[in-house]
């Protein structure tokens, strides 16, 4: 099977601005994020950033004004939420991303100025049925602790069309304890996988995937390995815990700039490449995703 894969680390941020509103100067930008799930309503982080292509950190700007357009229908203006730690978001009171929709994202701030935004929540592949295995490959005890190597195995459906899609996948494990509490842990992708040349681990649970259709297939065909330990008498491998979004073009794109600004383009001789901004006289992301969960216990 001719198929492309393309993993990306996922690496969400948020911006900010410590104190009192600096002087305004040609550095300072607006830094917005706003992931759309068609399942949760409108949430957007704006912040600011010092320097041209910075990631931003955690302390919000908190006097905007943000409005979510709809084409054709109206629009929602979102009220401001603080976290009580520093931190807050904007969020809708009652507007949810419909896929196949279009929305526009408004942000404006008394001294920066206004941003704009535009994306599509994408559909989830029509007669998508995720149903991902776990194999256990081998297991080794070290000490106290019980060594495992398992795969993960699913079939992905992509594109019927010539436009591809996009697919972030979460991983996480469900651990069990003798005192009867389960926690859920980051699962741990085994970096082996980086000798396939087609794949890039980005993250040690997520991963980012982009299917091209071809003319004989209709799914990809994907087997991860991962490696995890836990404590040999008390606790107890449960279930993994799958998370499939269908992601827009936009967020794919941002995402991977951020990965390739860390990774500074795959060489050291070179400077990092620019992070990339579907945000009109800003920086940041908007990007919509449609995402499918499952469970699956372990062997």
């Amino acid at each position: 099977m001719r198929s492309i894969l393309f993993l990306m680390v996922v690496f969400v941020c948020s911006c900010a601005e410590n104190g009192e509103l600096p002087v305004p100067n040609v550095n300072n930008q607006l830094v917005v994020e706003c992931l759309a799930n068609s399942g949760e309503k409108f949430s957007v982080n704006v912040g600011l950033s010092s320097k041209l292509n910075e990631l931003p950190n955690q302390t919000p700007r908190d006097s905007c004004v943000v409005e979510i357009q709809i084409p054709g229908v109206g629009s929602d203006f979102l009220n401001y939420f603080s976290d009580g730690k520093g931190g807050g978001k904007y969020i809708s009171s009652n507007l949810y991303p419909q896929p196949g929709n279009s929305y526009k994202l408004k942000v404006s701030d008394p001294v920066y100025g206004s941003v704009v935004a535009e994306d599509v929540i994408p559909f989830l592949p029509s007669g998508i049925i995720f149903s991902p295995e776990v194999k256990v490959l081998s297991k080794e005890t070290i000490l106290d602790k019980e060594i495992i190597k398992y795969q993960f195995g699913c079939k992905v459906p992509i594109s019927k069309n010539t436009n591809p899609v996009y697919y972030h996948i979460i991983l996480s494990e469900l651990v069990h304890n003798v005192n009867g509490k389960d926690s859920l842990r980051d699962a741990k992708i085994d970096l082996a996988i980086e000798s396939n040349s087609n794949i890039k681990v980005l993250n040690n649970s997520s991963l980012l995937i982009l299917g091209i259709q071809n003319s004989n297939e209709n799914t990809i065909d994907l087997e991860i390995e991962c490696k995890t330990s836990i404590a040999k008498d008390t606790e107890k491998l449960k279930a993994l815990n799958t998370e499939v979004r269908v992601v827009s073009k936009n967020y794919f794109s941002y995402y991977s700039s951020i990965y390739y600004q860390i990774k500074g383009g795959g060489n050291p001789l070179e400077n990092p490449p620019s992070l990339f901004s579907n945000v009109k006289g800003g920086l940041g992301i908007f990007g919509g995703y449609s995402v499918l969960t499952n469970s699956v216990n372990f062997p």
